[in-house]
Parts: structure tokens; sequence; C-alpha cells
């Protein structure tokens, strides 16, 4: 069974005979942009008061993409067309943080 390392980290790749053996190590770095992971910083918010977010890019295999990614994504909160949300939110090695203040009862 393989599995895939987290990317930007050096893995060992062994072949092995009987007693004999060899090695290279081989640095894995991630693939291109896939999606983005979101998480709140608290699970529940009153409406009205604001709720930061991380965001951080991945790829296919949820390696964080750091260095390998900066730009800008666009928030949106479709549940709540009340909601106050940032322009843009800037990327940096990947990983960015917003604030959103949601106006609107209910799991958003």
């Amino acid at each position: 069974a393989s599995t895939v390392p987290p990317a930007g980290r050096t893995t060992r790749i062994t072949a092995t005979a009987g007693a004999v053996s060899g090695f290279a190590d081989v640095t894995v770095s991630p693939n291109v942009l896939n999606g983005f992971v979101v998480t709140p910083r608290a699970t529940s918010v009153v409406t009205g008061l604001p709720l930061e977010f991380d965001v951080v890019a991945i790829d296919q295999f949820r390696n964080p993409l750091g260095a390998a990614y900066n730009g800008q994504v666009t928030v949106t909160a479709p549940g709540d067309n009340q909601a106050t949300l940032p322009t843009n939110v800037s990327l940096t090695n990947g990983t960015g943080t917003f604030v959103i203040t949601l106006r609107t009862l209910g799991l958003q």
C-alpha cells in the first residue's frame, strides 16, 4: 500500500530484496490549486457580531499550497443576503483570514 506524503516534506523510498536494500529521498511538492479549506474561529455567533474565518489553499490531496499560492478569493454567504462580507481576501503563502458579519438566523 502507498500513501501520498504531505507536500513539502521529504520521504524515503526504499526497495528491498532479502538482506539487500537501497533508498532514495524525495521531496514532495504541492500540486495545483484544487480548493480551499475555510474554518470559522467559532462554531456559533450572535447576529450582527463579527466572526473570523481562516482560509487555506489546498491541492487535490488536501495538502496546503503554502508559497505556491498567492492570490485573492471572493467570499460569499448565499444563505444570508444581509451579511457584511469583505470585497476580496488576499492569501499570502496560501493562507488568509477574513471577517464577516451574519445577520440572518440559522445554519449558514
